[in-house]
């Protein structure tokens, strides 16, 4: 697995946004959502009801990932398919709702 993406959910949506702008180039918006480029990893403001953030982890064996966290006792989601490829969820111990996903 590889961290490849960032999500900060954030209520002060356009606040945030011209923040953000003064250090990256956006790379795709939409409203109330908008990605830049990082470097190692894309970050992600989206427009939500509180502050909170979620990592979204590629992986290129979904399967493996899935078999490797549940053996080492991490909650997980069953494995969901979607329209452009498959993913599940893990917990950590502070109850932030991470992904994993492969395309």
């Amino acid at each position: 697995m590889k961290l490849d993406v960032i999500e900060i959910q954030i209520k002060d949506f356009k606040k945030s946004l011209n923040w953000y702008k003064q250090l990256f180039k956006p790379l795709h918006s939409e409203d109330g959502f908008v990605m830049f480029q990082t470097g190692a990893a894309i970050l992600a403001l989206c427009e939500g009801k509180k502050n909170q953030t979620t990592l979204y982890f590629r992986s290129k064996n979904l399967e493996k990932s899935y078999k490797q966290l549940k053996r080492k006792g991490i909650k997980t989601s069953k494995i969901e398919k979607v329209h452009w490829g498959k993913k599940f969820s893990f917990v950590d111990l502070e109850g932030n709702k991470h992904f994993v996903y492969q395309e």
